[in-house]
């Protein structure tokens, strides 16, 4: 076996739910050295830069929460070593928003993010990811290795997603991705989809019912088995790895065939569940709708074909044999009825709650601008005061002053009218009179002093 196929990375692809933590232990737990990281693109990697600390603590808590296998250590251990270089390159579109950019430009800064992880392995990197089957193609072309796909029957797979509602939040930040194929964007118009912000807290309030979630989480697990999974060098299904030892002994003779031994299945049990009439008949319509959505935008009868073929190739629930499994497949399927029932009018609640909510926060966003509008007239209230103020003032300086000018014109006029009374009481004189020759005289002889200097 050569060295660069033993060091080469493992790529392990799936869906939420479909056993893809079982296989990471596998993985873990075996002796051939292998450097294993849970769900790189996990957002809670988004802690790296400033919690380091907070990647060692999910554990046993949420293990047993989520009905995962024990792992030993943290899920996150493998990434605590690097927290500091993952702060630097994971980005917060990397998880759900780039989902479907395959050999985008985007795609680069994914591949650099991966190239980190894999040289700081301390062993043969091995790659679990739920979220990764929109850009197999783009980690194929930039990291090599060996991809493997791992799938679940979508049924028992969607009923296991209803131990967390996070899991339907995902789907739908999946949805509400960018780049997403023509399809999807159909999808949102059939699912009533309002797009909003790609935040886990706005998800909630776009909460599908029953119909829509298995309608979404359907046509996520069909594009997967469409584009993800013949990407990928083989496929593992974990129902048929559950109950099927010639099924086991295969797949391990697969992977070794690609350099990849030392792992044990013995233990896998993932449950398969009982299914009644109502069940079948949810499931069956719901799925040929979408089906016929992939066949328009391009999915080829062939490949249709192909994977119904696969399905039935894997598919362990069958038909009940007896009287008891019958009973039992008929109480599963009227409780699984209130199930849908119970998370339909929790999605109903949801949707109204959150437009409830949003319609409050216009309403305060409405109150506030009210607010803001009121300042600003209260402000100009206040400044046009003040220059009223201010003109009044400056009218009574000006009246003031106007009322002065009338006083000084007065006394002018006054000491002008007797001004002129003493000249007519000095013209009425005969000593007026009797010098009107010598003044005369006067201003001969300045007229002539004047013409004669002018000589």
């Amino acid at each position: 076996m050569s060295l660069v196929l033993t060091q080469s990375p493992i790529f392990i692809h799936s869906l939420f739910r479909a056993g893809s933590t079982y296989l990471f232990n596998c993985f873990r737990r075996s002796a051939d050295g292998y450097w294993c990281y849970q769900e790189p693109l996990n957002e809670y990697l988004l802690n790296a830069k400033q919690q380091p600390n907070a990647l060692l603590q999910l554990h046993k808590t949420n293990a047993t929460h989520l009905r995962h296998p024990e792992i030993g250590r943290p899920y996150f251990y493998e990434f605590f070593p690097l927290a500091a270089e993952i702060g630097e390159s994971f980005l917060p579109t990397f998880p759900y928003e780039d989902y479907f950019n395959n050999a985008r430009p985007e795609s680069e800064a994914l591949c650099r993010y991966f190239s980190v992880l894999a040289k700081g392995a301390q062993g043969r990197p091995v790659f679990q990811e739920c979220r990764s089957a929109g850009r197999v193609a783009s980690l194929r072309a930039c990291q090599g290795g060996t991809h493997v796909f791992l799938w679940r029957n979508p049924w028992d797979q969607w009923w296991s997603y209803k131990v967390d509602s996070h899991f339907e939040i995902c789907n739908l930040q999946i949805l509400a991705a960018k780049h997403v194929p023509s399809l999807f964007v159909e999808l949102r118009d059939l699912l009533k989809f309002n797009l909003p912000d790609n935040d886990e807290r706005r998800m909630v309030g776009q909460r599908l019912d029953a119909s829509g979630s298995y309608t979404l989480f359907f046509a996520l697990w069909y594009h997967a088995m469409l584009e993800a999974l013949p990407q990928c060098d083989l496929d593992l299904n974990i129902d048929s790895l559950s109950l099927d030892n010639e099924y086991r002994n295969k797949c391990l003779t697969q992977l070794s065939s690609h350099g990849i031994g030392g792992l044990d299945f013995s233990d896998c049990a993932v449950p398969i569940g009982l299914y009644g009439k109502e069940d079948i008949e949810f499931f069956t319509e719901l799925e040929q709708r979408v089906i016929d959505l992939f066949l328009r935008h391009g999915c080829s009868g062939e490949d249709a074909k192909r994977i119904q073929n696969l399905r039935e190739a894997h598919d362990w629930h069958g038909e009940a044999e007896d009287i008891v499994r019958a009973k039992a497949a008929r109480e599963f399927d009227h409780l699984r009825q209130l199930a849908r029932r119970l998370e339909s009018e929790l999605s109903i609640a949801q949707r109204e709650g959150d437009s409830l909510l949003r319609a409050l926060k216009s309403k305060e966003a409405e109150n506030e601008a009210l607010a803001t509008a009121l300042a600003t007239k209260q402000s100009e209230y206040v400044s046009l005061a003040s220059s009223l103020a201010d003109t009044e003032a400056r009218m009574l300086h000006v009246k003031t002053s106007l009322a002065d000018a009338d006083a000084s014109l007065s006394r002018i006029k006054t000491n002008l009218a007797n001004a002129e009374a003493e000249l007519s009481r000095i013209k009425a004189t005969r000593y007026w009179r009797w010098g009107g020759p010598l003044r005369r005289f006067g201003d001969w002889l300045k007229s002539w002093q004047t013409h004669a200097k002018g000589q």
